[in-house]
């Protein structure tokens, strides 16, 4: 998914390799009508303006004028190999630089490739310290903050100021695979979930992280907020509460609740219970949770269910 001009909500490829587009009017409510399929499936895509950079699993990448459907060559940068950054995340919103960072990806094999996309379509190829799998990724105070996906060197890289290079925070090795991470003040993230392999698999819970720490660093449990959940993602909503949307690890149901600053978990019911389903910020502050399938008889769920913010 991605949103394009503070308003369009794009969605295709997925886990079927779709290389079809839905398009959601956000601001009129509705679908918008039916779309001529990409030129390719994206395994994961960035948006620069108009733009719509658009990496496949070949792998290869096109960018596409959304406005016009024009397709021209992409310059890539020097050493970018789109394999090692292809099912990675797309990080940051509409009007700012992107990332597509590799390493959080749940399959394949550890990279350290992140593709920095700015608002003019120029890219930028970054690399971490440490080649990673299966890492979180967010945005504080403007630089983009990777966690965890190895048991070796630092357990966080945070890009400078300048956007060019990682560099690495002192946090012991963190293997955690899958977590959410959001980013909670300008230098406060706060994880959920996540398996540690070197914890016989086990999910993790809610923990925060200083990302202005100097020494001696350490992840912080929240305690009594434990997160049962695979396949995270946290948001923030409102002015002190967190919402977390996962799978129950059994049947893949997918949960919705709210986490306050008082550290209490409040859970919210699907208006269509289903699995699978997929979570997205709007610009306007609202939580989306869209598509998916129904739980007795696995029928593809068309609707879209967003949670409003209290004031």
């Amino acid at each position: 998914m991605a949103v394009l001009y503070h308003g369009y909500l794009l969605i295709s490829g997925g886990d079927d390799a779709s290389a079809n587009l839905d398009v959601y009017d956000m601001a009129r409510w509705v679908a918008a009508p039916k779309q001529t399929p990409l030129p390719t499936a994206p395994g994961s895509w960035a948006i620069a303006g108009s733009k719509l950079l658009i990496i496949d699993r070949t792998p290869s990448a096109t960018w596409m004028d959304v406005t016009s459907r024009a397709t021209t060559a992409v310059d890539a940068p020097v050493d970018l190999d789109y394999a090692d950054i292809v099912g990675g995340y797309t990080v940051g919103g509409p009007g700012e630089p992107q990332y597509i960072v590799g390493a959080t990806r749940s399959t394949g094999e550890p990279t350290n490739q992140v593709l920095r996309v700015d608002t003019d379509a120029t890219l930028h190829l970054l690399k971490l310290k440490t080649p990673r799998l299966g890492a979180a990724a967010t945005i504080v105070n403007g630089r983009l903050l990777v966690v965890g996906g190895s048991d070796t060197g630092a357990g966080a890289e945070m890009v400078n100021e300048a956007g060019t290079a990682f560099a690495t925070l002192p946090f012991p090795p963190d293997a955690t695979v899958g977590a959410a991470i959001v980013a909670r003040d300008e230098t406060t993230a706060v994880l959920a979930g996540g398996r540690d392999p070197a914890n016989d698999g086990m999910i993790s819970g809610f923990r925060s992280l200083d990302s202005s720490c100097a020494e001696d660093c350490r992840q912080i449990a929240i305690a009594g907020a434990d997160f049962a959940f695979d396949h995270p993602r946290l948001f923030v909503v409102g002015t002190d509460h967190l919402l977390a949307v996962g799978e129950e690890p059994t049947t893949g149901e997918t949960q919705v609740f709210t986490f306050d600053s008082a550290h209490t978990l409040n859970a919210f019911s699907l208006r269509t219970p289903r699995a699978g389903a997929s979570a997205f910020m709007l610009p306007n502050g609202q939580v989306g949770v869209l598509g998916g399938y129904t739980l007795d008889d696995q029928t593809p769920v068309s609707s879209v269910e967003l949670f409003f913010p209290r004031p």
